[in-house]
């Protein structure tokens, strides 16, 4: 079940569905068509982009190397020409995890905009929604060959893009927020911080936001590790005892979680030169997909955590060129233990780390609103608390505005069930933002 040629199996298919099917739906949906130049939705087809080789080009079951994305443009207040080139400012909202680039439409972000726009609660601004990968659920936006360079692509290649593409959009950090829920919390502080001077507001939910959490030696406090127990303990109800025999294609959360981490964070090929032999049509889009081959491959060789042949592509028109597999090693051992030599690869993509390593000014005059609920999965809402923690403290000594709030019986807020409700807070704190800086 773990080989991956480029097709999911049905259980896999299976829980994607039923994983997407519990975000909250209020009825308020895409629209069913694109609008004109000056205004509208704006769907993937009209907004994805291929960002410069390797960008996503070896991101299982992206072939043509593409970032995803749909795009919200405010009604102009008069008629074109004049209005079509009325300036806006930038929000860009990052999906969580196997939430796609119509995640925030199909909960009613295009009427949510059109109705607080209308009524004056919120300033015109061009909404752009980054999609996150379908396989694994994501892959953290992180940084790798597998997982994708989101750390250019979320940063001066997105923004040179959307406003080249939307002249209406207006340059500048002051200009321009972020935003990201679950995973995508994580994908947008990690764009920030790589990225530094060019948000100046981000607003996210509950999501993987200190690996280690806020006691890595006490359980409940410790982050993900909390989950690497979980994880050994379904893998054993099923019979597979080795890490060898892991597999990659189950229903659970936690097991999207871990190995979209993993092929991120650590796949067992560390290093290697990529070279571009991308053939491509007149659009810029990879036809022939043969991709080039891994050079100077640098692979850990310690076989402890390793999961072979988690990935598998073929090109069927050039098999002995571009074929390749991915294996991945897991950051804790057969005992749900962390593994040091792994564990610490993670780490060193731990947003505590990443900013450290940015320097203690890498959020000065960055706006901040967490929403949080301690209902939510995965250890996420303690991850966000140590999060939190290490923000207001020593050096950053950030004071982010922070929404606490919880479900009801019946409708638990345990899986992005009110997003439409915290998307409003959202984009009323982006706003008065924008409007506090013009």
């Amino acid at each position: 079940m773990r080989k991956l040629i480029p097709v999911l199996s049905v259980g896999f298919v299976v829980a994607l569905i039923a994983i997407v099917a519990g975000c909250s739906d209020r009825g308020t949906n895409r629209p069913l068509s694109t609008f004109d130049q000056n205004h509208g939705y704006f769907p993937t087809a009209a907004t994805r982009h291929v960002f410069d080789f390797p960008g996503f080009y070896y991101q299982p079951l992206n072939p043509n190397g593409l970032l995803l994305m749909t795009a919200y443009l405010p009604k102009p207040s008069t008629p074109p020409p004049i209005g079509s080139s009325e300036p806006v400012p930038l929000l860009v909202l990052v999906a969580p995890s196997f939430g796609g680039a119509d995640f925030f439409f199909e909960n009613g972000l295009f009427e949510m905009a059109e109705d607080m726009i209308e009524k004056g609660e919120i300033e015109p601004m061009a909404i752009v929604c980054i999609g996150n990968d379908e396989l694994f659920g994501g892959f953290f936006y992180g940084n790798s060959i597998y997982g994708g360079f989101y750390d250019q692509a979320l940063g001066d290649e997105l923004l040179a893009y959307l406003r080249n593409k939307f002249p209406s959009i207006k340059s500048g950090p002051e200009n321009t927020g972020i935003a990201g829920f679950g995973m995508g919390a994580y994908g947008a502080f990690r764009a920030i911080i790589q990225n530094p001077g060019r948000y100046s507001a981000i607003s996210v939910t509950d999501g993987p936001l200190d690996f280690d959490g806020a006691n890595p030696t006490a359980p409940g406090g410790r982050g993900l590790i909390d989950l690497f127990q979980p994880f050994v303990d379904l893998q054993a109800a099923a019979g597979r005892t080795q890490i060898r025999q892991f597999d990659t294609n189950s229903t659970q959360a936690i097991t999207s979680l871990i190995f979209g981490g993993a092929l991120t964070f650590s796949p067992s090929d560390t290093a290697a030169t990529l070279v571009d032999s991308i053939e491509t049509v007149g659009s810029g889009i990879p036809t022939g997909n043969r991709f080039s081959l891994l050079r100077n491959v640098q692979s850990i060789t310690d076989s402890t955590t390793l999961v072979p042949r988690v990935y598998e592509r073929i090109v069927v028109d050039a098999p002995s060129e571009a074929s390749f597999t991915a294996d991945v090693h897991l950051p804790f051992d057969v005992n749900g233990t962390a593994y040091g030599p792994i564990w610490s690869l993670w780490m060193q993509n731990n947003l505590d780390t990443l900013a450290t390593a940015a320097g203690p000014g890498v959020f000065d005059g960055v706006g901040m609103y967490f929403a949080t609920t301690i209902e939510a999965p995965l250890e996420y809402h303690q991850m966000t608390q140590s999060w939190l923690a290490t923000l207001q403290g020593a050096p950053y000594s950030v004071q982010p505005q922070v929404f606490r709030y919880t479900g009801y019986e019946g409708n638990p807020a345990d899986n992005q069930q009110y997003t439409y409700d915290i998307l409003r807070r959202m984009l009323k704190f982006h706003s008065d933002r924008f409007a506090a800086a013009n």
